[in-house]
């Protein structure tokens, strides 16, 4: 997602909300945070270790925003300049995105220019092993 920000820069804004810890087996310390100044910090570790350009927003302790989308794991959702959800997935996969957010900015240069009629679609992608493999993994494979 880091490099889909940066590919788009300035047509897109991307927000990532820390949430808690994607891989507290990696980060014990992680696991549990037990104050919002804690969860801050661990976000802001969170942004220097991965040095994202995506700007992030920390939760409260509940999970409010979370829950308020739905309280999947690693959803990811595009809205369109008009405020209106274009995509949006339970696991967030970067070709999916890509090709969405692509589509997202077509659409709305063709509203812009009066020549767009929109439709709704739902689809269903199988994944292999119950999750998409990380990109370690496939440059294993």
């Amino acid at each position: 997602m880091d490099q889909l920000a940066r590919d788009f820069a300035g047509q897109a804004a991307f927000i990532f909300i820390y949430i808690r810890e994607a891989h507290p087996d990696d980060f014990p310390d992680y696991a549990a945070h037990k104050s919002f100044e804690q969860k801050w910090k661990h976000a802001v570790d969170l942004r220097e270790r991965h040095k994202t350009p995506r700007t992030i927003v920390v939760d409260d302790l509940d999970g409010a925003v979370h829950r308020l989308y739905g309280g999947r794991l690693d959803t990811c959702w595009i809205v369109n300049d008009a405020g209106r959800v274009s995509y949006k997935t339970e696991w967030t996969s970067e070709p999916h995105v890509r090709k969405a957010l692509e589509d997202t900015l077509r659409a709305s240069e063709l509203m812009r220019q009066g020549g767009f009629k929109d439709f709704y679609q739902e689809s269903m992608t199988a994944i292999e092993g119950g999750r998409p493999p990380s990109k370690q993994e496939s440059a294993r494979s």
